[in-house]
């Protein structure tokens, strides 16, 4: 009943108008009922996480994308910042070795988790946000579906890929120039995974990006691009970037160009785009 209650609150838009600690205290309830949430071990840290199919990889093996998560494990110590957006449950913010960490999870649900993986693993030098990242600040229609990984601002490529939308609501939307300001000077390593929405993620970190220290692993998937998305990608890589790919569904890495990058017909893979030197 009570979980019952929180869905019509939360697909009605009604809960930004229920005070937080009310929502909070509901959302801790639910997780404190809810059978499918588990917590699992890897990397002498735990992690709790909500036992659908796109994380039973991690549930099983302990791992995800293991070319990623390789070379995440190899360079996250050299950076004063690690930003985790899309964190959903915190794996490569638990994975980081980073000085500091932030965490950026839009989805309620998945950010009280987040939070008490944080909480439970002593990450003092961890913040966390709930927000959307966007090219804008400000609120936007979010997307739920029944896989905790695939919602989203945009529902198009989720009607497209015939996932199923449980529900909406309004979320307040950042962009990473506004919330990132105060570390302009950090050297950064982005990881960036927000279903379809990287190009927008980078439209609105231009300030960010002119100050050429930072580094970005995202999720690339062509079937949820525009034109248009995948011209600001372009405008950011060409003059900017070295593009290594990172094998998903293949345990392969290897250098390639912009053009080979748009060949490429996998469902997704994972893009490494590190700061050309001078």
């Amino acid at each position: 009943m009570l979980i019952k209650i929180y869905r019509l609150l939360s697909n009605k838009g009604i809960a930004r108008f229920v005070p937080e600690k009310i929502m909070f205290k509901v959302h801790k309830l639910i997780l404190k009922l809810s059978k499918n949430i588990v917590m699992i071990k890897f990397n002498n840290k735990k992690m709790f996480i909500i036992k659908d199919y796109s994380h039973d990889l991690i549930f099983r093996k302990k791992f995800l994308e293991p070319e990623t998560t390789k070379l995440f494990l190899e360079i996250s110590k050299n950076y004063d910042l690690f930003v985790d957006v899309g964190s959903c449950f915190g794996y490569y913010t638990l994975l980081s070795e980073a000085k500091n960490n932030i965490a950026i999870e839009p989805d309620k649900k998945n950010f009280r988790l987040l939070e008490k993986t944080i909480e439970k693993n002593k990450m003092n030098n961890t913040t966390l946000f709930n927000y959307a990242i966007s090219n804008k600040n400000e609120e936007r229609i979010f997307y739920k579906t029944k896989l905790y990984s695939y919602h989203s601002l945009r529902n198009e490529h989720l009607k497209r890929e015939e996932v199923e939308i449980t529900g909406e609501e309004i979320v307040e939307t950042k962009t990473l120039d506004t919330l990132l300001k105060p570390f302009l000077n950090q050297k950064m390593l982005f990881k960036i995974d927000i279903e379809g929405l990287e190009a927008e993620a980078f439209e609105g970190m231009k300030n960010l990006l002119s100050t050429k220290n930072i580094d970005i692993i995202f999720e690339y998937n062509i079937f949820r691009y525009t034109q248009k998305d995948l011209d600001i990608i372009h405008k950011i890589v060409k003059d900017n970037f070295d593009i290594l790919y990172l094998g998903v569904f293949k345990n392969v890495t290897k250098k390639m160009t912009f053009e080979e990058l748009l060949k490429i017909e996998e469902d997704y893979c994972n893009i490494f785009l590190q700061q050309k030197k001078d």
